[in-house]
């Protein structure tokens, strides 16, 4: 499972709401693994319905 900060941080990171600090932190961890980069295209994939 994911920590909570981790999922709430790549939701501004999809809704483009990031400040520099947090898309560097974004991009760290997608580096750090495939699985990271999945999780992210899973969420982007949910959350395409949603209109913020």
């Amino acid at each position: 499972m994911y920590v909570n900060w981790e999922c709430n941080l790549l939701l501004k990171y999809l809704f483009q709401r990031c400040d520099q600090v947090e898309v560097q932190l974004v991009n760290s961890w997608l580096n750090e693994s495939e699985q990271n980069r999945q999780t992210l295209q899973y969420l982007r994939i949910q959350t395409r319905s949603l209109d913020y």
